[in-house]
């Protein structure tokens, strides 16, 4: 589990993933959730049957993003991967008390990810929700700036945020 928590060299998604067929069988995704749901179904299969992962570093899947796909879009669903990553961390943390730091990380990484969509919609709909979000991020910065999965570039876009929300996007557009 830590591996798929930390991990740059897979996703944490199913797409990304082959199972037996079995382990299928009577599973289906949360339909409560418009994103990320696809994590939850993966989390909740693998702490179901304790099965474990193998890591292969060839690539076998390649992800076409669309403009306008829920990954893509900005809307009300862009929540939904906050409150699907706290289930995950709840769950995770029963199962495997002492993977605190990695669910801290992807704690973190949710809000960091739900922030960035906003901040690059021109739509004004999610101020009060985006003010939320920085507050947020800028309250566990720390966490962040001593988390060794963060790269620098992040470290350096989150130290920027603590200054100004303009800055930040101007830093994190560098790589978009």
């Amino acid at each position: 589990m830590k591996e798929l928590l930390m991990t740059t060299r897979t996703s944490f998604f199913p797409v990304a993933k082959l199972f037996k067929r079995d382990l299928l069988a009577d599973e289906k995704f949360n339909t409560n959730y418009h994103l990320a749901e696809d994590a939850l179904f993966l989390t909740e299969l693998l702490l179901k049957t304790r099965c474990s992962s193998v890591f292969i570093d060839k690539p076998v899947y390649y992800y076409d993003h669309r403009e306008g796909s829920a990954t893509t879009s900005v809307n009300r669903h862009v929540f939904d991967t906050i409150e699907v990553y706290k289930q995950i961390i709840a769950k995770v943390s029963q199962a495997f008390p002492n993977l605190k730091y990695e669910l801290k990380n992807r704690e973190c990484w949710s809000y960091i990810t739900v922030y960035d969509k906003i901040i690059f919609t021109s739509s004004e709909q999610y101020q009060k929700e985006k003010a939320e979000l920085r507050t947020w991020i800028v309250q566990h910065r720390r966490e962040i700036w001593k988390d060794a999965y963060f790269t620098t570039f992040r470290k350096v876009a989150i130290l920027s945020l603590v200054i100004s929300p303009w800055l930040y996007k101007k830093i994190v557009g560098l790589k978009n």
